[in-house]
C-alpha cells in the first residue's frame, strides 16, 4: 500500500511518536510511506513533506487542501492517516476529493461542540489510543461506535529492553512536554507534591526531559532553590530518551512515556495531563491504560497527598518494586507491541480497500 500520514506539531509529541514507530513498521511491511506535518523531529525511513498545517487561515486551507490533493493523486495513495485535529481537517476534505479511505488516530480527549457534530472529520474509521478517548469521541462527536477502535500507543520491543539498575545516587526523571497544560502539571508537581517529599526522603536527583519553556524553566529554578534533599536537573530535550531511562531507577510521566519506562524495567508514577493515578502496577494497568496513564481522564485527579504518598513509597520501595515487575511487563508487551498494533491497523485499511474495491 502506498500510506500517507498527517501530522501537525511545532515540536516532538506522543502523536509524531505513535505515527513515527507505525510508519517505520509498515516500512519493515513493505509498504510505501509518506509523512506530511509542520516539523518532525525523529528520524525515518518515510518519505517527509513539510506543511504547516497549524497556519489555519481560510486562504491556508484551501492551499493545505490543494497540495495534499495535488499529492494524493499524484502518488496515488491508497490510505491517509491523520494524527492530530488540524492536519485531520485538511485529510478529510482532501481524501473525500480524492476518494481515498481516511483513517484519524486520537491522542488526547477531544472536546465537543455544534460544528464538530457536524463536520467530525474523524475518518471512515477512527483509532483511539484509550478508552476513554474513544468514549469522548462518542459523546463529543456523536460518533457512531463501531467506527471506533481502540488501538493503544505502538512501542517498538526492540529498542526498549530491561535493564539494569544503575549504582550510585538515586536518579529520577520526568519526562515530557512542557508547553501548554504540562507545564502547569510539572509545576503543580514540583511545588505541592517534591516540596513535601524533600523534607522525608534521601537525597536524590530529579531530572527533567523535555523541551525547555523560558516561564517554566525559572519556574523550576525558583522550587529548585528551596529543596533540601532533592536536586532538581534541567536536562531540557533529549533525543536519545533510552539513555535517561538506562540511568533512572524511578520514571515519572504518562502515555508512551510510562509504556517506555515500564518496558526498560523501571518504576513508574503516571502523572499526566489530567491527574496523578500513583505507582504503575499489575493490578491497576487496565485502569492506568483506560486514560493513557492520566493524560485522558474526564475530570482533573490531583490529590497532593496521594500523591507525596506514593512518590514517598516508591523511593523507599524501587528496587522491590523493580524485581517484581515481570509480569507488568509481559503485559505491557502485549497491549503495546508495535508488530501487532501494526497488523491491527492494516487489517482495519485492507478491510476498508476491499470494499471499496481499491485493494493494491
Amino acid at each position: 500500500m502506498r500510506i500517507l500520514h498527517l501530522l501537525s506539531q511545532l515540536e516532538l509529541t506522543g502523536a509524531e511518536s505513535y505515527a513515527i514507530t507505525l510508519a517505520e513498521r509498515q516500512i519493515e511491511c513493505g509498504h510505501r510511506v509518506f509523512v506530511v506535518s509542520d516539523t518532525l523531529n525523529m528520524n525515518t525511513q518515510a518519505k517527509y513533506l513539510r506543511l504547516e498545517f497549524n497556519k489555519r487561515g481560510i486562504l491556508d486551507r484551501y492551499n493545505h487542501i490543494r497540495f495534499l490533493t495535488d499529492f494524493i493523486r499524484r502518488e496515488k495513495v491508497d490510505v491517509v492517516h491523520s494524527h492530530s485535529r488540524a492536519s485531520s481537517w485538511s485529510g478529510h476534505i482532501s481524501s473525500r476529493l480524492c476518494r481515498t479511505p481516511h483513517f484519524t488516530s486520537v491522542h488526547q480527549i477531544l472536546p465537543g461542540g455544534l460544528s464538530k457534530r457536524f463536520l467530525p472529520c474523524l475518518g471512515d474509521v477512527s483509532f483511539a489510543i484509550c478508552e476513554n478517548a474513544k468514549k469522548a469521541i462518542i459523546e463529543n462527536y456523536g460518533f457512531p461506535p463501531y467506527r471506533i477502535k481502540v488501538i493503544r500507543n505502538a512501542v517498538d520491543l526492540n529498542r526498549f529492553i530491561i535493564r539494569e539498575l544503575p549504582g550510585g545516587e538515586l536518579n529520577i526523571a520526568i519526562v515530557g512536554r512542557y508547553s501548554g497544560p504540562k507545564g502547569k502539571v510539572l509545576i503543580w508537581y514540583l511545588r505541592e507534591v517534591i516540596s513535601k517529599v524533600d523534607e522525608k526522603v534521601k537525597p536524590f536527583n530529579l531530572l527533567i526531559v523535555g523541551r525547555q519553556v523560558d516561564e517554566i524553566v525559572r519556574e523550576v529554578e525558583n522550587i529548585s532553590s528551596c529543596l533540601r534533599a532533592c536536586r532538581l536537573k534541567q536536562l531540557g530535550f533529549v533525543d536519545d530518551i533510552e539513555k535517561v531511562y538506562k540511568k533512572t531507577a524511578i520514571v515519572i510521566g504518562a502515555g508512551r512515556v510510562a509504556v517506555e519506562a515500564i518496558l526498560s524495567g523501571r518504576c513508574v508514577l503516571a502523572l499526566g495531563e489530567r491527574g496523578f493515578l500513583g505507582l504503575v502496577k499489575r493490578e491497576n494497568l487496565y485502569d492506568m491504560e483506560r486514560s493513557s496513564f492520566g493524560d485522558c481522564l474526564f475530570e482533573d485527579e490531583f490529590n497532593v497527598d496521594f500523591a507525596v504518598n506514593e512518590t514517598i513509597f516508591a523511593i523507599e520501595n524501587y528496587m522491590d518494586i523493580i524485581n517484581h515487575k515481570r509480569k507488568l511487563v509481559e503485559k505491557v508487551k502485549e497491549l503495546h507491541d508495535a508488530e501487532i498494533i501494526e497488523a491491527q491497523i492494516n487489517d482495519v485499511y485492507r478491510r476498508l480497500l476491499h470494499k471499496r474495491g481499491q485493494q493494491s
